[in-house]
């Protein structure tokens, strides 16, 4: 898996070798000209599905179209365990399918690749969940193959949003998250991302799986307990940094995390003195 985010300057090219097997991936951010040795050349852009299997490893060559950030989420099942993983029907599934798709995509698998990039997990857990997205994006991908016709119309409601919609959402908590303490009313918050209301909640949770406010309140106390665990001020600051009076703040932090914050700070200072 690739996750990447880099900042380019337009018409600067770079060149990668890639490894026999099944490649699929999604373009968030940017827009690049791809030009493969088997393929040809095809034109990346936001929204963008990429999926192609190949026999033998390419080269390819990259330009950017554009100055800015790109940023893309990629998959790549390698030739030896493509039989493991999709059985021989998977296997003879993928030969007969000879293109390079760049297609736009409705929403299912860039979906998936936002969730992939904006996961919050960590360690093992975050392994998991991106391995279990994956596999997900591929199965999306071979429906596709199979059927030759629009995601849209094989897509969970959960993804049923254009590229365009997706960004908004994730714009909107990018806001949130730089506003934790104080955040702008749902109505505000989607005005500002050019949406209506009940389009940025239920595609909010679609897309990160909580609402709006739970999302606020789980991010609010993860940076609380990290602030606490760092020592780096009082209880009291803490919980006003994050829009609570001490009280309050304390009692769902013990109801949270199963120890006072206080417990808590004493704790990590006793682990540091050690």
């Amino acid at each position: 898996m690739f996750l990447g985010d880099l900042s380019v300057s337009r018409d600067a090219i770079w060149e990668s070798d890639l490894g026999r097997g099944y490649w699929l991936g999604s373009i968030l951010d940017g827009t690049v000209s791809v030009e493969q040795t088997r393929f040809g050349r095809t034109c990346w852009e936001p929204g963008s599905a990429v999926a192609f299997y190949t026999s033998e490893a390419i080269q390819v060559q990259h330009r950017a179209l554009k100055d800015g950030n790109l940023s893309a989420v990629f998959v790549r099942i390698p030739d030896a365990s493509i039989d493991d993983l999709l059985g021989e029907d998977g296997r003879r599934l993928l030969e007969s399918d000879h293109s390079c798709r760049s297609d736009p995509c409705p929403g299912v698998i860039s979906a998936i690749a936002w969730q992939m990039r904006a996961s919050t997990l960590t360690g093992i857990a975050r392994r998991c969940f991106l391995v279990a997205k994956a596999l997900e994006c591929v199965s999306q991908s071979i429906q596709q193959t199979q059927n030759r016709c629009p995601l849209r119309s094989i897509a969970p409601r959960a993804y049923a949003w254009s590229a365009r919609d997706i960004e908004r959402f994730y714009e909107a908590r990018a806001i949130l998250l730089d506003a934790l303490a104080s955040p702008p009313p749902v109505a505000e918050l989607a005005r500002s991302v050019g949406v209506n209301a009940r389009k940025l909640s239920d595609g909010f949770r679609d897309l990160f799986g909580e609402p709006i406010y739970a999302f606020v309140k789980n991010r609010r106390f993860e940076e609380a307990k990290r602030m606490i665990e760092a020592g780096e001020h009082s209880i009291g600051h803490v919980a006003r940094t994050m829009g609570y009076q001490q009280q309050h703040f304390s009692t769902e932090f013990r109801h949270r995390y199963g120890v006072a914050p206080k417990s808590l700070r004493a704790k990590q200072s006793r682990h540091t003195e050690d």
